[in-house]
């Protein structure tokens, strides 16, 4: 069975000048992150702007990051719409490319009862051809999924392997780890709950800000796995004044102009995002500046750890 565990990135999806998905892009991305460590990469996920992307740019996309892991890191591919139909087809996609996990979001607009969601779940499960992720995110879905009908979904569908829980509710998330099957992954999705959710047995999170700062969430995760909760805790508490700046416009604009000025791969975002305002990119320039340092000192201080 398919371990889901540690620091997943979120990654943008790079579009070049003429707004096409620059694969040359998404593949200096994922390098970027593979080489600080990361356990695995989310394409096409929410901050993939994945309801942008028609069939074409979909394959382009999970082909690159796949191609540019290269068998080195789990590839999440976001399978986020609502018709069973284009669910099934993205996820035929991400296995044939050669993702291990699809992704996958209660649909949004039609608000379904939790038992006709629960079918429509099953259904998709049963017929993806690969494991699943469910996302939790009641900003993006129009609906809270209760901890109950998480655990039921878990308990029915040995098929869905785990849930990204972007609801912001730690006793949630707490009480999904303790009534969920052994080996589904509980996944935090909001960078400043991290700590507080591997302290109570979450696998691990899927996180946009590690894109631009994965030695630092990398470092929270060795942490709390060496029981340095105090290291971890500074760290995430160090981390929250970034989010704030990066996530202060709609993401994932804030993170592409972040991108850019760490010397990465960002690049413009489709409508209807747009450039981010003058005054949020001067607050970046110092949040820039501040990622700088984090990561050269934590990467230092990773790579002497290792050593020892």
């Amino acid at each position: 069975m398919i371990q889901v565990h540690g620091v997943i990135a979120s990654m943008v999806t790079n579009f070049d000048e003429h707004g096409v998905v620059d694969a040359a892009a998404v593949k200096g991305n994922v390098e970027f992150l593979i080489n600080a460590g990361v356990h695995g990469v989310c394409v096409a996920g929410g901050t993939g702007e994945a309801l942008a992307l028609d069939a074409e740019d979909y394959e382009r996309l999970i082909s690159a990051a796949v191609e540019g892991a290269a068998g080195r890191a789990l590839i999440v591919a976001g399978a986020l719409h609502a018709e069973p139909r284009r669910i099934l087809e993205c996820c035929r996609v991400a296995r044939s490319a050669g993702a291990q996990v699809a992704m996958v979001i209660p649909p949004y607009f039609v608000g379904l009862s939790d038992r006709q969601l629960k079918l429509h779940l099953g259904n998709v499960s049963e017929a993806a051809g690969l494991p699943l992720i469910i996302f939790n995110s009641p900003m993006r879905a129009g609906r809270d999924m209760e901890s109950s009908l998480i655990v039921e979904i878990a308990t029915s569908y040995p098929n869905i392997v785990g849930i990204k829980e972007a609801s912001g509710s730690l006793l949630k998330l707490s009480q999904i780890i303790a009534d969920a099957p052994d080996g589904f992954a509980v996944l935090q999705g909001f960078d400043e709950l991290i700590v507080p959710s591997l302290s109570v047995g979450a696998a691990g999170s899927i996180n946009s800000l590690a894109c631009v700062a994965p030695n630092v969430f990398m470092r929270i995760y060795e942490s709390m796995e060496k029981g340095d909760h105090r290291t971890a805790a500074h760290l995430q508490l160090q981390m929250l004044p970034i989010a704030a700046a990066i996530y202060a416009e709609t993401n994932p604009v804030g993170l592409k102009k972040m991108l850019d000025m760490l010397g990465l791969h960002g690049g413009p975002s489709r409508p209807p995002l747009h450039a981010i305002a003058s005054e949020t990119e001067g607050r970046l320039k110092v949040v820039a500046e501040e990622i700088r340092q984090l990561e050269q000192l934590h990467a230092g201080l990773r790579h002497r750890e290792a050593a020892v």
